[in-house]
């Protein structure tokens, strides 16, 4: 086999192990509506976020952001991202609503058998107040910041060890769910990111946030937790 051939065989290879599409966790088999654009979609705020920063390389430098700001990024991300498919609105200030979708995500944190009908019946009174076909939501959003120090290259004869660089490596996941507006669970994915820090991201990092969330989250040079949250919304938005 010549090099050019084996070069054909690795490249689908290497694409297919280097993409992340998501999980699939529910679609209803029974259901036009999600592949219907004129329909127009309601999404929820989130108004929580997990996240872990994870240390081997003794980094002292602080966290760059807050999780309120990353709650702003995850917000702007996914109707951005729902809105290639659907008519997009986001809920408006809502405080009776709010409240009640922080008590039905604990019920989901705490795997309770109730939260299905506590959501099914939100999201019907939902639907009729605010006239929408579909609402989409957020029940899940974890992201993780890792510093890692590999193990020390061996050095000539003497076999002392070089130190190797850190790597700075943020993921995220994001669960999204899409009901109808008679509380039937049409859609729920699971969609993944992945950014490292790049090479002098001290020095070039994007320090002048834009208002757009959605196009600085693009930036080779911002946050890699907000460009990890950037590929997991779209990913999870992505309908199969």
């Amino acid at each position: 086999m010549t090099r050019y051939s084996i070069l054909l065989v690795m490249i689908p290879i290497l694409l297919f192990f280097c993409s992340q599409p998501g999980k699939l966790i529910y679609k209803t088999d029974v259901s036009d509506s999600l592949y219907d654009s004129s329909l127009t979609v309601l999404y929820l705020p989130a108004d929580t976020l997990f996240s872990e920063y994870v240390d081997n390389a003794k980094w002292k430098s602080k966290r760059e952001f807050s999780d309120s700001f990353y709650i702003e990024v995850l917000n702007n991300i996914v109707p951005f991202a729902l809105s290639q498919s659907y008519n997009t609105k986001v809920l408006p200030d809502d405080s009776t609503i709010i409240s009640t979708m922080k008590e039905i995500r604990l019920l989901y944190q705490n795997k309770d058998s109730s939260a299905v009908n506590s959501i099914s019946e939100l999201i019907k009174s939902i639907g009729t107040r605010y006239d929408t076909d579909l609402v989409a939501l957020c029940n899940n959003c974890q992201v993780k910041f890792s510093a890692i120090r590999q193990k020390g290259w061996r050095g000539g004869r003497s076999g002392t060890p070089y130190q190797r660089p850190v790597e700075y490596i943020a993921t995220a996941s994001i669960s999204l769910q899409i009901w109808d507006k008679n509380g039937k669970l049409l859609f729920e994915k699971v969609g993944f990111g992945h950014a490292e820090q790049p090479f002098l991201y001290a020095k070039l990092k994007v320090k002048d946030i834009d208002e757009d969330l959605v196009e600085y989250s693009k930036k080779l040079y911002a946050a890699p937790i907000a460009r990890a949250i950037n590929e997991a919304g779209k990913s999870a938005a992505k309908i199969d």
